[in-house]
């Protein structure tokens, strides 16, 4: 039975549809819980009544960073390997473990905190996805398993754990190190949604909402997606979009993302005639700042 379905704070509600799915396929040999809401989809991998994997379309956070930040392990040691494991079918926690790059206890740490980001991303869209189980048995040749009650565990830890938003008075002085500001908004593309907006009050919640909705597709959705399918073999497969610019005659739009949190956006709309170079760098800056 799944009993840690809510954070002690009230913010990481699991929806009852994943709850009755997540108890089916424990109880199975194993297989996917698979949700999909639109183009959004996550699957989350069974094995003998245990979390194998979870991984959610869009989410940024990706395996790499997180063996980097909390095991140490260089990006230049992991692409090798990888390429090995895809050849040899050997797990790639395993063949950590074997080559004495990292201690078992500190690599399941950082797996569970990888999979708990991708967790929490699938909730965003959990609310009416449609939720189903196949059963698809499959050897797992690892013992890095999680039970479902540690890995939600986890994830309401995390969300617990996000920093408050800025105050509107650390916007204000943000806003004007940039000519011309408009408008800025910091978005967390993790969770949908608006964390902070300079002026404030500055429009309707509901709008607020569906600025949070449309930044998120923008830099995590499809957009990326589809351009790393046309370059083919020319890039690797888990680009994404970290800079955008929208202009007009009038207005100038940046999407700066932070380097340090890449699931924080910093949004700054600025009138037209200014120098774009100079736009773009000012909100690189403030998004590391803010985030």
């Amino acid at each position: 039975e799944i009993t840690h379905t809510r954070h002690p704070a009230g913010r990481l509600a699991v929806p009852p549809s994943l709850v009755a799915a997540l108890q089916r396929g424990l109880t199975s040999p194993g297989g996917e819980v698979v949700l999909q809401n639109g183009d959004q989809v996550a699957r989350i991998f069974l094995a003998r009544g245990w979390v194998a994997w979870v991984v959610t379309q869009g989410v940024p956070y990706k395996l790499g960073d997180v063996l980097e930040s909390r095991a140490g392990i260089e990006r230049k040691q992991l692409r090798p390997l990888l390429e090995e494991c895809r050849n040899t079918g050997t797990n790639f926690g395993e063949c950590l473990l074997s080559k004495g790059l990292v201690e078992r206890e500190v690599l399941r740490g950082a797996l569970l905190r990888h999979i708990a980001h991708h967790f929490l991303g699938l909730l965003r869209f959990a609310d009416g996805a449609l939720v189903t189980f196949k059963e698809r048995p499959r050897p797992y040749g690892s013992e890095l398993l999680f039970d479902v009650d540690e890995l939600i565990g986890e994830a309401a830890m995390l969300a617990g754990s996000v920093p408050a938003p800025p105050p509107t008075d650390t916007l204000a002085p943000a806003a004007e190190r940039i000519p011309g500001c408009r408008a800025l908004f910091l978005v967390d593309v993790l969770q949908s949604h608006v964390r902070a907006a300079w002026p404030e009050p500055i429009m309707h919640p509901s709008t607020s909402l569906e600025l949070g909705r449309a930044i998120t597709d923008l830099v995590r959705g499809p957009l990326a997606e589809r351009l790393v399918e046309a370059l083919g073999t020319l890039v690797r497969e888990d680009m994404w979009i970290h800079d955008m610019l929208l202009v007009s005659d009038d207005d100038v739009c940046v999407l700066a993302r932070s380097e340090m949190r890449p699931s924080r956006v910093l949004c700054v709309v600025v009138r037209g005639g200014k120098s774009l170079g100079m736009v773009l760098s000012r909100a690189r800056e403030l998004a590391q700042e803010l985030a």
